[in-house]
């Protein structure tokens, strides 16, 4: 790896930032776009289908973004003893946190990050919960 890699992973990390920032709504924002485009008589298919374009989209690119971030930390940490890291680069790294939830030990999964993982189970069972009526509920 040389310093022309980490450019190009910084590169693209802040063409993702910054295209996130354009495409991201604010949830009162969604709600209502989601409310314009439905109607009692909407077909279970089309809800799908908004659902998966207005609102699991983001959710795809936040993650893909997580991704990028990720990659840019873990480039950093190779290449950090060999060369200067732009200090524009590692201002944006101080900025982020990296949480693991599990470890192998012994050849066993352990939990040390429980608080994490309560907070990912809730959001799961949340996903869960939400049907298509439920999914029609909270916008009509």
């Amino acid at each position: 790896m040389s310093i022309t890699y980490l450019e190009k992973v910084w590169k693209e990390y802040i063409e993702y930032k910054e295209f996130l920032k354009s495409v991201i709504k604010p949830e009162e924002e969604l709600k209502k776009a989601v409310a314009q485009k439905i109607t009692a008589e909407t077909k279970e298919e089309e809800l799908t289908d908004l659902y998966f374009e207005e609102v699991y989209k983001q959710t795809i690119m936040q993650g893909d973004f997580r991704e990028q971030q990720v990659r840019l930390f873990y480039t950093v940490e190779a290449l950090k003893n060999d060369i200067e890291i732009p200090k524009e680069i590692t201002e944006e790294l101080a900025g982020m946190k990296f949480i693991q939830i599990f470890a192998v030990k012994n050849n066993k999964i352990e939990v040390i990050e429980k608080q994490a993982l309560e907070f990912s189970k809730e959001q799961i069972k949340n996903v869960m919960k939400q049907g298509v009526e439920k999914f029609k509920s909270l916008y009509l």
